[in-house]
């Protein structure tokens, strides 16, 4: 069995490997290997920072010890001091680097897909569920990620009865993994006229983004369904009004937008 010593030589010596691959010019072409490369670059470079940190501190507290043992007096007393923040540095360093040596998630890195949807509660769940995105979209700016609204549908009362996101950021997914799942509220709705405290609930999943993958799909294979919403609609609002299906028949394949800017791209292909 290695000492830790030898694991973080080793590990030293993959990012060195990994900084010689980065820098082939093959590799800014290939987008996958490029992403792999930049996230475990990412990891060794944060042990390695983590592993030097600590010999520094293991070095300055060898020298406090050797020094409060050969003074005395007032001075003693001052590298006692010296030698008490030092081990507290070295155990705080020690702490650090071990969580970083521990088995990561193997979706830690990943662009995170958030979907929020009423449940429980009527009217009451989808306000709710509008409550939940607004908290999630504010806290998303406050870590400095970027959101994209990939679906949003109103509720009659304006609720949310789904939404659906693509959050981008490094720790996106550590963050929020765990909030999947039932979330509960019991509060005087607005929809109360009689000011009864309701309980609701609204679901959140958390999915990683999905890795990008080449499908070969024959032409003749496809089906486009067009959906239009009701009511008048003028020529310049009508491509905000569409929605197309896009499936594969009869391979399981099924895509599906609302937003314009896609909708522009589909419909000239039909």
């Amino acid at each position: 069995m290695r000492s830790l010593d030898e694991t973080l030589s080793v590990l030293q010596d993959e990012l060195h490997s990994v900084e010689a691959q980065l820098s082939e010019p093959d590799v800014a072409s290939d987008l996958k290997r490029l992403r792999d490369l930049s996230r475990r670059h990412k990891e060794l470079s944060e042990i390695n920072v983590a592993w030097n940190d600590l010999k520094s501190a293991q070095g300055d507290l060898a020298t406090a010890k050797e020094m409060f043992s050969e003074t005395e007096g007032a001075d003693r007393e001052s590298w006692r001091d010296e030698v008490n923040t030092a081990e507290a540095r070295v155990a705080e360093l020690e702490q650090e680097l071990e969580t970083l040596l521990l088995p990561h998630d193997p979706n830690e890195g990943r662009n995170v897909i958030l979907e929020i949807r009423g449940a429980e509660g009527g009217e009451e769940a989808n306000l709710f569920a509008s409550d939940l995105s607004e908290m999630y979209r504010r806290y998303a700016a406050l870590r400095g990620w970027k959101v994209e609204v990939i679906e949003e549908r109103a509720s009659d009362q304006g609720g949310l009865d789904e939404a659906i996101y693509l959050i981008k950021g490094d720790d996106a997914w550590s963050r929020l993994a765990f909030e999947a799942g039932v979330h509960r509220v019991q509060r005087v709705p607005v929809t109360e006229a009689k000011g009864r405290v309701h309980t609701s609930s609204a679901t959140v999943s958390v999915l990683p983004e999905a890795e990008e993958l080449d499908v070969d799909i024959n032409p003749s294979d496809l089906k486009i369904d067009v959906y239009r919403s009701s009511g008048p609609v003028d020529k310049v609002s009508t491509p905000r009004t569409r929605r197309f299906a896009l499936r594969t028949c009869p391979r399981a394949w099924w895509f599906r937008c609302k937003t314009r800017r896609v909708s522009f791209k589909i419909a000239p292909r039909r």
